[in-house]
């Protein structure tokens, strides 16, 4: 289990307040194999800060995010390891329910890689991430926005 707390300021008293408690699962299936799963839920409360709908209302500057995630991770040999990993994030906006599909921030993605063991001081390693991303910051704009979109990672 872990938790936490942090504080942002953005200048001009616009400031985020956040908790988290996640916790998490480590089972070691067999010698060669392990994994881990677990959960996260963070508040997050603002000062100065509030998020306007497509609708032009602006909405509560307290929201909840959610996730969870799955890791593995396979020994092969003595040298080569190989490692995947899947998550999904959610955010809530309560205040929003006049349009609550345009603040449905949802965030998942997948890996995978590997990790070659050459000697003692020298490995090489590779992996790719897919993710699909949404941000809070493009509210009725999603076919535009940067943001918004799938794409590969290294």
């Amino acid at each position: 289990m872990q938790a936490g707390t942090s504080f942002s300021s953005f200048g001009s008293g616009a400031s985020i307040f956040s908790n988290e408690i996640s916790p998490y699962v480590s089972y070691q299936v067999n010698p060669k194999f392990s994994l881990e799963i677990g959960t996260s839920f963070t508040t997050y409360h603002s000062g100065n800060l509030s998020f306007m709908s497509p609708a032009g209302n602006f909405g509560s500057s307290a929201f909840t995010g959610i996730s969870g995630f799955a890791t593995g991770r396979y020994q092969a040999n003595e040298r080569l390891s190989i490692s995947g990993s899947v998550y999904r994030q959610s955010s809530v906006f309560p205040a929003l329910s006049a349009n609550p599909k345009a603040f449905e921030f949802i965030n998942q993605g997948v890996s995978f890689g590997m990790d070659y063991q050459i000697n003692d001081r020298i490995s090489f390693g590779a992996g790719v991430r897919m993710m699909q991303v949404s941000s809070p910051w493009d509210a009725g704009f999603r076919q535009h926005n940067p943001y918004h979109r799938n794409y590969f990672d290294y």
